[in-house]
């Protein structure tokens, strides 16, 4: 189903008629308010919005679907009779999948929609969400580049709304973009909001035609994006952090896996029995119990965990996760030149870690703006 919002009753009737012809179904309405209450109970497969509408307008009408919705990644195509460069931008930069300018032009909107929708199904989508407070931004990005992600994370929060871009764990940043600097300054300050992570993985069939005789031989896990959205948080132990990892496991069972890291090791790890239902809804709610209880049984086994990694000496890897965790505790505590100095001897370790590279670049900026104060 594709849903259409516009107030002008003439944009709704073509492009439900366009898009009938290729045989989608389409719902329309006038009012994204009444939009809203409807993709209560259906997601849509795309949603096309107009921009400039009387009450909710289009971008606030897309912030609001991904606030409310933060387990779906439903693509976004906004119209628009404004056909200048400010307005496009504004418009990508709230984080659509396209933009088209009215009157609009039949095969021309054939054409977008039927590329959209391709390249959504050319991914298997793994998901998690979960709350800046109990993971922190910095920790987030540790995460993606940790488990070599590609693809987006979403952050949401009264102050700001964007979507970072990661490819093979490392963000991708335009080094010539003051204002990709001034997102990143408000992202690492944030204190409460929330956060979705999308991570998109190969689709086998893109290499199946040209090896199907050595395909079928293969045992291979089949590419599905029928997965419910996983969760992740961390518990705060002093310095040290256990992020805690929930994901729902469609190969070779269907079931709930939970694994709980320290310093870059897995120290415990949850695994459900084969799940009797397929309903991702359903899953969802088996999530987020599983989740809550291995994070209370985290916060009870805190000492025997935290005496068992003691137990080892310290690695190189141990050390550069210990020491990026502090300079992120005295970033936090506003402490720039000393949040600076400990990520100086993290480099020594790890000197081409991208985040580390990142953090360093907005501390040194944050370092600078202090001098400049009278």
């Amino acid at each position: 189903m594709i849903l259409t919002v516009d107030d002008d009753a003439s944009v709704l009737e073509t492009v439900k008629t366009v898009l009938e012809k290729d045989g989608f179904r389409v719902e329309t309405f006038g009012d994204p308010e009444k939009a809203m209450e409807y993709l209560a109970g259906e997601e849509p497969e795309l949603i096309i919005s107009d921009v400039m509408m009387p009450g909710m307008g289009g971008i606030d009408f897309k912030e609001a679907y991904s606030r409310r919705f933060s387990s779906r990644a439903t693509p976004f195509i906004f119209l628009s009779s404004l056909s200048d460069t400010a307005s496009m931008v504004k418009g990508l930069e709230c984080g659509v999948d396209d933009y088209l300018v009215k009157p609009i032009i039949p095969d021309f909107l054939r054409a977008k929609v039927r590329s959209i929708l391709a390249r959504k199904t050319r991914y298997s989508i793994s998901t998690f969400h979960g709350d800046l407070q109990k993971m922190p931004f910095v920790n987030i990005i540790k995460f993606c580049e940790l488990n070599g992600m590609t693809g987006d994370l979403e952050i949401r929060s009264e102050t700001i709304n964007t979507t970072i871009k990661f490819q093979a764990g490392d963000m991708i940043v335009d080094d010539t973009d003051d204002d990709f600097d001034e997102v990143l300054n408000k992202l690492f300050d944030l204190t409460s909001g929330t956060f979705a992570i999308y991570s998109k993985t190969i689709d086998y069939k893109e290499i199946e035609d040209s090896t199907a005789e050595f395909v079928e031989q293969a045992d291979k896990p089949p590419v599905s994006d029928k997965k419910a959205m996983g969760q992740l948080s961390g518990v705060k132990v002093g310095k040290r952090l256990f992020q805690i990892q929930t994901e729902h496991v469609v190969y070779p069972e269907n079931r709930i896996v939970t694994i709980v890291v320290l310093d870059g090791k897995i120290v415990m790890k949850n695994s459900s029995p084969p799940l009797e239902t397929d309903d991702l809804e359903e899953i969802g709610k088996i999530i987020k119990e599983k989740h809550a209880g291995v994070e209370a049984e985290v916060k009870g086994k805190i000492n025997s965990l935290t005496q068992k990694e003691s137990e080892d000496e310290e690695s190189a890897q141990e050390r550069f996760n210990r020491l990026f965790e502090e300079g992120f505790d005295k970033y936090r505590e506003k402490d720039y030149a000393g949040a600076l100095a400990v990520w100086e001897e993290a480099q020594k370790i790890n000197p081409g870690n991208n985040t580390l590279e990142i953090n360093m670049k907005i501390v040194r900026k944050k370092l600078k703006e202090m001098e400049a104060e009278p």
